[in-house]
C-alpha cells in the first residue's frame, strides 16, 4: 500500500522540468562544475570587474548577464568578449530592450552576443 501512495505523488513524465533545478546545467551537470575559474590575479580581477558591471539594478538584466558571464564568457573568442564588454556600457533601458528582443542592434557583432545571451537564458 505504501508503494501505491508513493507512485501516486510522483510525476509520470520521463524527464524533469529543467526550470525546477536552476543549479544544474546542461545534461544535469552542476553549474559549479561548468565554471572555468580565473587562473591569474589579473584574470580574477577582470572577472570580478565584469561581475560587478553585470549587476544592473534590474533583476532581469542581472540574471541574464550574470548567467552568461558564468556559463559562457570564458569560451568566447577575444572579439566576442570585447563585444560583451562593450554591451555592458549600454544604458539599462536599451540593454533590456535588446535582450528582450524588442529592439534589434544595428551592429552585427552586438546582435550575435545579444542572441548568445538570450540562448543562455532559462525561461
Amino acid at each position: 500500500s505504501h508503494d501505491y501512495e508513493l507512485r501516486r505523488s510522483l510525476s509520470e513524465r520521463t524527464e524533469p522540468d529543467p526550470r525546477h533545478w536552476p543549479h544544474q546545467g546542461i545534461d544535469g551537470e552542476a553549474l559549479s562544475l561548468m565554471k572555468v575559474q580565473p587562473v591569474t590575479d589579473a584574470e580574477r580581477n577582470e572577472h570580478n570587474r565584469l561581475a560587478w558591471q553585470c549587476r544592473r539594478g534590474m533583476r532581469e538584466l542581472d540574471e541574464l548577464l550574470n548567467r552568461f558571464l558564468v556559463q559562457r564568457f570564458s569560451s568566447l573568442d577575444r572579439l566576442e568578449q570585447e563585444t560583451f564588454i562593450r554591451l555592458l556600457d549600454y544604458p539599462d533601458d536599451v540593454l533590456l530592450e535588446l535582450l528582450m528582443g524588442r529592439m534589434a542592434p544595428a551592429d552585427k557583432d552586438v546582435a550575435h552576443i545579444v542572441q548568445e545571451i538570450r540562448n543562455t537564458a532559462v525561461y
